[in-house]
């Protein structure tokens, strides 16, 4: 999760977004008469595993609201991750399934 001053944002790992958007044409500011997809290959579930510090010294925080894993340093928004609020989070969570937010 994070956030630039708009509430709750999930990341999401930009590979799997770019999969995402070959598959669906989705385009930001497009309305859905211009989507055209560029690939018919389904992207594969949801995943932050390639965002997530795994080493040993790497935190994990347990809390009342849940439980994170910190992120890799040196990870860049817009080239590693996107930001995307809750709402669409649920529905490509409940469409191909992965996790963790």
């Amino acid at each position: 999760k994070g956030g630039l001053g708009n509430g709750v944002l999930y990341c999401i790992d930009k590979l799997w977004w770019d999969d995402w958007v070959a598959y669906t044409g989705w385009q930001f500011g497009r309305s859905d008469e211009d989507c055209t997809p560029t690939t018919l290959k389904r992207p594969r579930e949801l995943s932050t595993e390639r965002l997530l510090d795994r080493s040993p010294e790497a935190a994990f925080v347990s809390g009342t609201k849940g439980s994170y894993e910190l992120m890799k340093s040196g990870i860049q928004l817009g080239i590693d991750y996107v930001l995307i609020p809750p709402g669409v989070w649920n529905v490509l969570y409940e469409m191909y399934g992965g996790g963790p937010p």
